[in-house]
């Protein structure tokens, strides 16, 4: 892969440009051996612009979309294993993150009154994204998949991730397999440009080619909650730390065509003029240089 010789015309941020770059490797980055490692870095690149060329000083924030609330938590270490009805993936449109304060939250759901899903409060409601046009943020949640009546959340619940953790011990394709799929509910859930879904005025036909996701400021805070589990699970197995490849370890119908033997810890992950390209194996310890990053719980 090289650079895309693109470049967005008009008035753009920084922002903008992530996401140009993250639609045009989406075929690179997505739905193969390279999301986990691919993402990670990216996220780190957007982490390294806010506080080169913005000058944010804080911590870069996750999402745990299967966390239920501070109470909750206190009472959990009283009476352990207690359940959570008030987590995120039990009532997702109540989650914090869809704050409507005009300075600092990122909004509620769009207003499905008008075409677009437009989202009217919170600090994105009056900023113009550039790409793929010029257009406001759009959000439409929704919990069930319209094609076969799926339970969007039932990916996101503790228990969900829990099995995933605990039953796929050195097996990081099957991690990654299950996991993506976790991923990929929450984008279908928020909708919008989250999943990725054409402004009115752009061309139906070229949208299916698109992926601009990271316009939601939510996509941040999702890819920094998937980082974290991967972290989690790294850390949770020695088998894990270093896990990678194309393939599961206990190999069933070796011509699947989901299956990647070629898959190399020295496959090069570029990422257009957002950075030099550098190898899988440079990703997987996030604690060291360049990353130097670890998670608070």
């Amino acid at each position: 892969m090289t650079a895309s010789g693109t470049f967005l015309n008009g008035t753009h941020s920084i922002y903008d440009d992530f996401s140009l770059t993250h639609d045009m490797l989406e075929d690179f980055a997505h739905e193969n051996a390279y999301f986990l490692p691919w993402h990670r870095y990216f996220t780190y690149l957007f982490d390294l612009a806010l506080r080169e060329k913005c000058g944010y000083r804080g911590s870069f924030p996750y999402w745990d979309w299967t966390k239920g609330s501070y109470m909750h938590d206190l009472l959990n270490q009283i009476f352990p294993l207690m359940p959570s009805p008030l987590a995120d993936a039990s009532d997702i449109t109540s989650s914090p993150v869809f704050d409507p304060d005009s300075s600092s939250g990122l909004g509620t759901n769009g207003d499905c009154t008008d075409t677009d899903c437009n989202v009217h409060d919170g600090a994105f409601s009056d900023v113009a994204l550039a790409y793929p046009i010029s257009h406001r943020l759009r959000r439409n949640i929704t919990l069930t998949d319209p094609k076969d009546g799926e339970n969007l959340v039932e990916k996101l619940t503790p228990h969900h991730i829990s099995d995933i953790m605990v039953n796929t011990t050195g097996d990081f394709f099957k991690f990654q397999y299950r996991f993506s799929k976790a991923h990929n509910n929450l984008h279908f859930i928020v909708k919008g440009d989250m999943n990725s879904e054409c402004p009115t005025e752009y061309p139906i036909e070229a949208c299916e080619l698109t992926s601009f996701a990271s316009n939601d400021p939510l996509f941040w805070l999702h890819h920094g909650q998937i980082d974290r589990l991967w972290s989690k699970w790294q850390s949770q197995h020695p088998d894990n730390f270093y896990a990678f490849k194309g393939y599961p370890l206990h190999t069933q119908h070796i011509n699947n065509p989901l299956y990647n033997p070629d898959a190399s810890v020295s496959q090069v992950l570029v990422f257009d003029r957002l950075s030099a390209p550098v190898v899988v194996e440079q990703v997987f310890n996030h604690t060291a240089p360049p990353f130097c990053y670890t998670y608070i719980d």
